[in-house]
């Protein structure tokens, strides 16, 4: 499974999305998949 997204901050930016937004994302999603392997084992 691929999950495919798109994100464009209108009010800070290009910078606050590679800082803020990309990094909190990544984290999200590894976090949810590892919780759906745990609940799936």
């Amino acid at each position: 499974m691929t999950s495919t997204f798109t994100l464009a901050s209108p009010i800070f930016g290009r910078l606050a999305e590679r800082i803020v937004l990309v990094p909190y994302l990544r984290r999200l999603i590894v976090k949810r998949n590892t919780e759906l392997i745990a609940a799936l084992s």
